[in-house]
């Protein structure tokens, strides 16, 4: 279940955020209404705080994107002219 913010583009970051705080209290209550939750256009998901490096995102119809991270880590890697790259 992913909430869903509605007109982001009219929001401040601060008034998302507000509501982000909202919505996770809500479904973490059980107390989310199918308005909550349905008619999104986009996902966003970061898993990488979970110890997550790579996912399958599975997009949810009708929305058109989803878009998934993981933790990001650093390792030293040669590149292609021999040189050694730490932050790969």
């Amino acid at each position: 279940m992913t909430p869903v913010v509605r007109a982001v583009e009219t929001k401040t970051v601060q008034k998302i955020a507000a509501e982000l705080r909202d919505l996770t209290k809500r479904a973490r209550k059980g107390q989310l209404k199918p308005g909550d939750y349905t008619g999104g256009t986009c996902t966003i998901s970061n898993l990488g705080m979970f110890g997550v490096s790579s996912l399958f995102a599975i997009l949810n119809p009708p929305q058109s994107c989803i878009l998934g991270f993981g933790y990001h880590r650093t390792e030293a890697c040669w590149c292609a002219n021999r040189e050694l790259w730490s932050n790969r």
